[in-house]
């Protein structure tokens, strides 16, 4: 059984019902583990333990897709998924979003584009182009993650104990 904070199940459906309200017919995205009930080690995961972290498969222009798989650069839905991540950052309940490089250098030259944010918050929030290698910015690298984001939501002050 998958299990998930409140919090955070509702930060993510906020998210999907506002994507999914802008762009109706697409595809509405592949979620995949979150925690096990109750917390503890969720194998292969060394996190979701707490019911703070989820992946998520990349948003793609596929109207089908049913499984994970790495997608081809062109066939990620750049807008949905710039639309999504920021919607859970304007939360500011976000920690981190761990993300492949190709995927986060297209990501943001989208936001740069068409994202309407300015470049002050671009560079707290990626690690492409100007902090690479840094482990602050909100979307970073991190191994194992070309064909799903990996987004871990802030803690709160009493599950200290479930996190460490």
């Amino acid at each position: 059984t998958t299990w998930g904070r409140p919090y955070v199940i509702a930060l993510l459906n906020d998210a999907f019902r506002s994507m999914h309200q802008r762009w109706p017919n697409r595809h509405p995205g592949i979620v995949g583990s979150l925690s096990r009930l109750g917390g503890g080690r969720l194998r292969p995961h060394r996190s979701h333990r707490a019911g703070r972290d989820i992946d998520i498969g990349y948003f793609t222009k596929e109207a089908t897709r049913k499984f994970w798989g790495v997608p081809g650069y062109n066939d990620i839905d750049y807008a949905r998924l710039w639309h999504f991540v920021d919607r859970l950052e304007s939360s500011g309940q976000v920690a981190a979003i761990y993300m492949a490089p190709h995927i986060q250098v297209r990501l943001y030259y989208y936001a740069v584009t068409r994202g309407r944010a300015d470049q002050k918050r671009l560079d707290t929030m990626f690690q492409y182009p100007c902090a690479k290698g840094a482990k602050r910015t909100l979307i970073r690298y991190s191994r194992g993650h070309r064909d799903h984001m990996h987004i871990r939501f802030d803690s709160p002050e009493d599950l200290d104990e479930l996190t460490s």
